[in-house]
């Protein structure tokens, strides 16, 4: 049997942007196209807002440019439609939302999260690589948590009912979002600290105090946070298992980060091969039921639970 798939995270609005690619006729190297979502069974797809920091353009100018195209994109492809939670997804559609990643497009003049969430974007991640002034992040030089402004930020989010992306925060950062009261948490594209140690990867606390909040982990193929230079599904598999054994099976879920990464998994390259990764989940211990919760029904049940957007 095939699974439906739900992806927590994906850069292909940026190659968008930067590097002219293509939805319906993907260029070598792309990971997400129109075809392979089809063909690898994704109901639902997260896209990320990021700014590049070698480009001249400000992170404001590019982020509204990559809603534009996702705007274009759910005009020019009726299969296409924001997630929502008062909808019952028909065979054949793939339902999106879009996560803002790195704060720093709201720090301009001008921005507005309002203005973003009304574009589709259920999550914000405070940071991307870089410390910045609302928090610390994980691959950052300071480990300092948020600031004034980033706790600000997150009640504003809160607010309008967006999640809080904690996939590129520091501990600290990730520590202070879990300690304030009924905002929703998760991480879209992180994996356990435990197997590989790795500054963006999650301890086993955190772990379950995400779950505990209701949020979700979504595992990604990035060699470098799987400890291998070439990663199998056998990797992602191992990721998920611990997920489950540590935070409980309804944290699990997938967040690949294609187009965001050099190169996938050795046996799954693209959005078209995600079914390959179900015999590996199987290896591991998950049964039929487990598979469709870690691989769809969990991420979709995160992003139904938020608040319906205004637009949508």
């Amino acid at each position: 049997m095939a699974y439906p798939v739900a992806d927590a995270h994906c850069d292909l609005l940026s190659k968008i942007i930067t590097d002219q690619a293509d939805f319906s006729s993907p260029h070598p190297g792309q990971m997400v196209s129109r075809d392979g979502l089809k063909t690898g069974g994704v109901c639902l797809q997260v896209f990320a807002l990021w700014h590049d920091p070698r480009l001249e353009s400000s992170p404001l100018v590019q982020c509204r440019s990559m809603a534009a195209e996702y705007r274009r994109l759910l005009a020019d492809y009726p299969e296409l439609r924001r997630v929502s939670a008062g909808h019952e997804p028909k065979a054949g559609e793939v339902e999106t939302a879009l996560v803002l990643e790195g704060g720093e497009a709201l720090l301009e003049k001008g921005a507005s999260l309002l203005e973003f969430w009304e574009a589709g974007v259920l999550a914000l991640s405070l940071t991307w690589n870089m410390d910045n002034p609302l928090a610390g992040a994980a691959e950052g030089r300071t480990g300092n948590g948020l600031t004034a402004l980033g706790k600000q930020m997150v009640l504003e989010a809160k607010h309008l009912g967006m999640a809080i992306d904690v996939s590129h925060l520091s501990d600290k950062g990730i520590c202070d979002i879990l300690d304030m009261r009924d905002v929703p948490v998760f991480a879209s594209h992180s994996n356990c600290r435990s197997i590989f140690n790795c500054r963006r990867s999650l301890p086993d606390e955190t772990i379950r105090r995400i779950s505990d909040r209701g949020g979700v982990v979504g595992v990604n193929f990035f060699h470098e946070h799987l400890g291998t230079p070439f990663p199998s599904t056998k990797e992602a598999a191992a990721q998920l298992r611990h997920l489950a054994d540590v935070g409980g099976i309804t944290c699990c879920a997938i967040g690949s980060d294609f187009d965001g990464i050099p190169y996938g998994l050795s046996d799954l390259q693209t959005s078209g091969e995600f079914q390959r990764l179900v015999p590996a989940l199987k290896n591991v211990g998950f049964s039929e039921d487990e598979i469709e919760m870690v691989l769809y029904k969990n991420l979709r049940g995160f992003l139904c639970g938020l608040s319906v957007n205004p637009t949508g």
